[in-house]
């Protein structure tokens, strides 16, 4: 019979498991295991504990890096990494294993996130101010050498703030690295790409597949770039930020572009029918309540909003009489 593990269990064993990767001399890698086994010998609890990390690096071949770094150069690094192992082995099982598969790894244990609609706003150790947008995952990584937010997925809004010890302020994505210089800036990313519009001063970019290269992207500017390719640089809407006070002001916009960047802030699937997809849409939207935007745009604009569930929702031409 399979028992109920106490949170306090899990965490002891995801101490061990980081423990057990760390990098240590060859004796006190030695003494480290003899102590493991005394502790999985001690309660048949322990042993229970242990399989499930076993089952964990089983099934997914093995465990996100970030978790159990070769070296743990800290209390607080190796604490990060205890928490995101422990954010892990208390997904229930069998049933969280199979959900955890379509789940992205940043949204299980990221160090800040958002859920579909949410806004955070986190003040960072050393005054910078860190704004998470609808959907999103960062982790923050305060180093002797860097100021590091790993942005997993989603969009943020930075002001940085100086920093004693003069440390660069880095924000990661899978398609390189932002670096501030004296700053205040949003970034977007997603698994295609990332957006990043400065608003004061300027950002250095280096794309992850062009290392020795670099943008240098001055306030009043953005620019769209993936792993490999920048884009073309412009202007950035005076109303780039609005979105901190939950508002989404648009100009001109095509509305298949319109209801894309309104479905992040919804739970299920929002679609935009062909038919409708030209049609040019201006305003500010309160995105806290999507019903009463489409239901505002609905009354102004020759379409309809379908309905098929609470989460499938489709906006399409309005017949014509």
């Amino acid at each position: 019979m399979s028992t109920t593990l106490s949170p306090a269990l899990l965490e002891v064993a995801a101490e061990w498991y980081v423990r057990l990767h760390e990098e240590m001399q060859a004796e006190a890698a030695q003494q480290q295991r003899l102590l493991f086994n005394d502790w999985l010998e001690a309660d048949p609890l322990h042993r229970q504990a242990w399989a499930r990390v076993e089952k964990l690096e089983q099934r997914f071949g093995m465990v996100p890096a970030d978790i159990a770094i070769p070296t743990l150069r800290d209390a607080a690094a190796k604490r990060r990494a205890v928490l995101k192992t422990l954010a892990l082995l208390s997904i229930t099982a069998p049933a969280g294993w199979g959900a955890y598969e379509y789940l992205p790894w940043w949204m299980v244990a990221a160090d800040y996130r958002t859920a579909t609609g949410e806004q955070k706003t986190i003040n960072l150790p050393d005054g910078s101010i860190l704004v998470l947008n609808t959907a999103t995952a960062v982790d923050v990584d305060y180093r002797a050498e860097k100021r590091l937010i790993h942005l997993h997925e989603g969009e943020i809004c930075i002001t940085t703030a100086a920093d004693r010890a003069q440390r660069p302020f880095v924000v990661q994505t899978i398609h390189g690295e932002i670096r501030a210089l004296g700053t205040r800036f949003t970034v977007q990313s997603d698994t295609q790409a990332a957006q990043v519009a400065v608003l004061e001063h300027a950002v250095k970019i280096r794309l992850a597949d062009q290392q020795h290269e670099s943008l240098l992207l001055e306030a009043g500017h953005q620019v769209q770039f993936n792993r490999g390719h920048a884009g073309q640089v412009s202007d950035v809407s005076a109303y780039q930020d609005a979105w901190i006070r939950g508002i989404m002001v648009v100009e001109n916009q095509a509305l298949a572009e319109f209801i894309k960047a309104l479905s992040r802030y919804r739970p299920g699937i929002l679609r935009c029918d062909s038919a409708a997809a030209d049609i040019r849409i201006s305003g500010a939207f309160r995105v806290q309540d999507t019903d009463e935007v489409l239901s505002n745009i609905a009354n102004t604009l020759p379409i309809k909003v379908v309905y098929r569930t609470r989460y499938w929702v489709s906006v399409t031409l309005r017949e014509q009489v």
